[in-house]
């Protein structure tokens, strides 16, 4: 069994050691508002990291013999801002989660004893205003 934090804690660590060019990485708790736009725009770019559970699916469950076996994502949110414009934006961002499925996408990473392999499960756009551009990475395991 996987311990969150931990994980969240090593690849938090593991990002800020690896993927060049971040002004910002750690962890985020929170809703995007207009408040936490202006505030993000001071660390870009940055890699915040949050947990999700993914509802659980008992279809999937069945498949893995009722093992109690449970998908965790890990959200990498990447935020970037340029002067020159939304695509210089969205591109800087493109370029830090290429760096980020480089680096994870079915590869281990090791925490204490155990070795943890991520899958990227979904990129998505989550803003684009204001001069600032944040996609959400979900990198997804099994425990």
């Amino acid at each position: 069994m996987i311990s969150i934090e931990k994980t969240q804690d090593a690849l938090i660590a593991d990002v800020k050691a690896n993927i060049d060019g971040l002004k910002t990485v750690d962890v985020f708790e929170g809703e995007f508002s207009s408040k936490t736009l202006q505030q993000f725009i001071l660390l870009t770019p940055f890699v915040l990291g949050s947990y999700r559970l993914p509802s659980i699916d008992e279809t999937e469950r069945g498949a893995a013999g009722g093992s109690g076996t449970k998908k965790h994502q890990f959200m990498l949110i990447v935020g970037a801002t340029s002067l020159l414009g939304r695509i210089k934006s969205q591109r800087n961002c493109l370029s830090i989660i290429d760096s980020i499925i480089d680096r994870y996408d079915g590869k281990s990473l090791t925490i204490e004893s155990d070795s943890i392999t991520f899958g990227l499960h979904s990129i998505e756009p989550l803003v684009s205003e204001n001069g600032i551009v944040i996609y959400g990475v979900s990198l997804e395991t099994f425990d």
